[in-house]
């Protein structure tokens, strides 16, 4: 017993001795660096994304993507006669005619997606009849980056509206929510900033 009380006894300073001469470790105070981390964007890949868009908007011209009465009463049909979006950025040709003069004009739009931080639908009313229906792009902070015609924008409107008198109401050519939120989730895919918030 005695010989048992003296293994434990030494065992005990063995193990206080150890902790004594231990070195005490210095607290790390330096802040941790925030290591980025890339989100994953649920849903459809970006190929399946600019597929269906491409698919929706359609080109040509059969596929009439607005139809207006200018302010003159006299109106004009816009086909969208050629599309791509190619890294990130999604250019369009413009083909409008106005019916009483038979003049033609075209428009090129380069809309760089991934520089784009808000899109949204435009319903414009006027003595509260529906006149337009479009889908807005607004770039970063406002930034000049859409080019339309060779002059750079902030903003720019897809218009896909179809007016078949002065006095009617206007109703959207596509489905201008998929739509919209198709553009939006290939935004995100490419990498577009948030808009500010404070919130």
């Amino acid at each position: 017993m005695k010989k048992l009380v003296l293994l434990f006894a030494i065992i005990l300073s063995v193990g206080v001795a150890n902790a004594q001469t231990k070195k005490p470790v210095a607290k790390n105070t330096e802040i941790p660096t925030k290591t980025e981390t890339t989100s994953v964007v649920k849903g459809p890949t970006k190929e399946e994304t600019i597929e269906y868009i491409k698919n929706e908007i359609g080109q040509g011209k059969e596929n009439l993507t607005s139809f207006h009465l200018a302010l003159d009463d006299t109106y004009y049909q816009e086909f969208i006669e050629y599309i791509n979006i190619s890294d990130c950025e999604f250019t369009f040709k413009h083909r409008k005619e106005w019916e009483r003069t038979g003049s033609v004009e075209y428009e090129i739009t380069i809309i760089p997606l991934d520089k784009i931080q808000n899109i949204e639908i435009i319903i414009e009313k006027k003595e509260g009849v529906i006149k337009y229906f479009q889908i807005k792009f607004t770039t970063y902070q406002k930034h000049n980056l859409i080019t339309k015609n060779e002059t750079k924008k902030n903003h720019i409107f897809l218009s896909l509206t179809q007016v078949s008198s002065k006095n009617s109401e206007a109703k959207p050519t596509r489905d201008l929510e998929k739509l919209t939120k198709a553009f939006n989730h290939l935004r995100k895919l490419c990498g577009a900033p948030e808009p500010i918030s404070f919130d």
